[in-house]
């Protein structure tokens, strides 16, 4: 069966309710997305239409394989054959998946902290952070490790060892059929996400596989296949922790490893949002951290819909920190994309 006839046989929604509860509204069905915290109003669609679906909040989209693909966390030909292996039934007649509630921080700060503990750091993945910039006391203090793909089952059998209770924490999940817990996620360079006290409140993985999009949350939402995990959440990340209180600003972009590279060379705290739509995610640790001013410097893409995407959730996100009484500049720079490339390139950083 090609990719074609599978995405005819297999209709979207038909796929996605199997993940999630969908509600028709108007020509399309609303529902909540599997890939990031959706509370309050659901924010993903799925489009029947078109065999598509998009998330308005954390930027998901695709069809049928992409939504898969992603939700299982595995390569597209592997999405396909599950695709296959999934009975066509009507949408309605599909029982909702209760979630398992998400660990507390706690819980999921002392799981990450002995995950690390029983994984390594490759010279391949070192080399790659020392290229960014990061010095080798930056890349030990933020925890960096590589994530493999062998060796998964004895990392959870020793965490069971000793005792971490895997319930509810992303990354972590148990096959709804039955079976032992198991450690999911692309293989690749593993980058703990921390709170403004340092504990590891998610995990996001930089794909080794050159294809698609390199960096994925560990996230284990329930699904028909699987129980006990938890979506990620996609927490914000507070780097240059040490500086919190000893400058008047706070820095914010994409990503929390562009956010440790920034930190590093700038010495200043940054924040780290996981694509620009998730800026909310910082108002709460403004509030507590009480800048004078928060420069914001989100990645500059030369696709003018991605720009104007910008464009506006900056609009919204000036308007909110303007009522929290803090001062509101924008970052620039002549060349690279995002302003870990620019400090790379040797380029200053203008601040209006």
């Amino acid at each position: 069966m090609t990719f074609a006839d599978l995405k005819a046989q297999y209709p979207i929604a038909e796929v996605v309710a199997r993940y999630a509860d969908l509600k028709a509204k108007g020509s399309y069905l609303i529902g909540r997305c599997p890939f990031h915290d959706d509370r309050g109003r659901p924010n993903m669609a799925v489009f029947p239409r078109t065999n598509t679906f998009k998330c308005f909040a954390c930027g998901a989209m695709g069809d049928v394989l992409d939504f898969v693909a992603k939700v299982e966390d595995v390569p597209t030909a592997e999405a396909a054959r599950r695709i296959q292996g999934m009975r066509q039934v009507a949408h309605a007649s599909l029982p909702p998946i209760a979630e398992v509630p998400r660990a507390t921080d706690e819980g999921v700060d002392s799981v990450y902290q002995a995950l690390i503990s029983h994984l390594s750091l490759s010279e391949k993945h070192a080399a790659a952070l020392r290229r960014r910039g990061l010095s080798p006391e930056a890349i030990r203090e933020a925890g960096y490790r590589s994530l493999p793909l062998d060796g998964r089952e004895r990392v959870v059998d020793d965490l069971l060892h000793q005792g971490a209770r895997l319930e509810g924490v992303p990354g972590f999940a148990r096959p709804r059929q039955g079976g032992s817990w198991r450690l999911y996620g692309q293989p690749g360079l593993l980058i703990p996400v921390r709170d403004p006290q340092g504990r590891i409140l998610g995990c996001q993985v930089r794909s080794d596989r050159p294809s698609g999009n390199r960096y994925r949350w560990l996230s284990t939402p329930d699904t028909d296949r699987r129980i006990g995990g938890a979506s990620s959440g996609s927490p914000c990340h507070v780097a240059g922790r040490r500086f919190l209180g000893r400058r008047p600003m706070v820095w914010v972009t994409e990503g929390p490893l562009k956010a440790d590279v920034t930190a590093h060379r700038l010495s200043a705290p940054v924040l780290g949002v996981a694509g620009v739509a998730n800026w909310r995610k910082t108002l709460e640790i403004i509030k507590k951290i009480q800048p004078q001013r928060v420069i914001v410097a989100f990645d500059q893409d030369e696709r003018a819909e991605t720009r104007q995407a910008v464009e506006r959730n900056l609009a919204e996100f000036r308007e909110a920190l303007l009522s929290l009484k803090v001062r509101v500049q924008t970052a620039s720079w002549e060349e690279g994309k995002g302003i870990d490339d620019a400090l790379a390139l040797g380029h200053s950083i203008a601040v209006r």
